[in-house]
Order: structure tokens, then C-alpha cells, then sequence
């Protein structure tokens, strides 16, 4: 499994993927969920589950799919904080990590989490087409 955006929220967390077949898939979201939980516990002196047993997974099967997800990721936050404008999500999806840059996000530079680069043709082109200002 290859971890290619992310974005953390207050009551959930948001990921764009890679993964060979769905039973890969399951077993890094498993190994991702204990991990984080471990450190995050020990940051927040807390222990027991982070993350719920489920997770939704959608198979991005087109270019438009693809930018529209990494978007998604990319933004999320702001719609959240109730930032709705196309425009500045537009802008935001582009941005390292300024004006609407995510400190828990995978566009907000010196994040210091190690990510792979996407690998698919598909990601490769969603990635790269967001990271162009438009």
C-alpha cells in the first residue's frame, strides 16, 4: 500500500491510496491504524483504539475520479471551516501551504511524514495536475 494524500480532521481522517489488490489494501489500513494510534496515544497520554474497524474505499477508475479525490483530500479542511468558494478550494488543492494550506495535510510543506510519490499513471497525473496554480 502506497499513502499518497492525507488529511486529518478533528473526527476523521481522509486518504488517497495505492494498492496492488484489495487484501494488500486492508492489511496496510490495519498497520496504518496501529501505528498511528500508538504514537498519537503516547502524544496524547491517552490509550485504547483511534480508529474504527471500517473504512469506505472507492476504486478511482478515471482521470476526472482521480483529480477530483486528490482535490478532495487537499481541501477538505476548508470545508470544514466552512470555506465553500470553488475558487479558493481551486487554489487551496494547488497551494504549498499557503493562504488555505492544511497543517495536517499532505500539501503543507515540512510536514516531516514520509510519503511515497504516486506510482500509478492515474495518481501521477491527479497530483501533478493540482500542483499547477491555476
Amino acid at each position: 500500500m502506497n499513502l499518497v494524500e492525507f488529511s486529518v480532521q478533528s473526527n476523521h481522517v481522509h486518504f488517497v491510496i495505492e494498492a496492488i489488490e484489495q487484501a494488500r489494501m486492508s492489511r496496510g489500513m490495519q498497520g496504518l491504524g496501529v501505528r498511528l494510534a500508538r504514537n498519537l496515544n503516547r502524544l496524547f497520554g491517552r490509550q485504547g483504539k483511534l480508529l474504527s474497524e471500517r473504512f469506505h474505499a472507492h476504486v478511482l477508475r478515471n482521470e476526472v475520479e482521480a483529480i477530483a479525490a486528490v482535490r478532495y483530500v487537499r481541501t477538505n479542511h476548508l470545508h470544514h471551516r466552512g470555506i465553500r468558494d470553488e475558487r479558493t478550494r481551486a487554489v487551496a488543492a494547488s497551494m504549498f501551504p499557503r493562504p488555505h494550506g492544511d497543517p495536517l495535510a499532505t500539501n503543507h510543506l515540512g510536514h516531516g511524514i514520509p510519503l511515497r510519490f504516486a506510482s500509478s499513471k492515474l495518481l501521477k497525473l491527479a497530483v501533478n495536475t493540482l500542483a499547477i496554480p491555476p
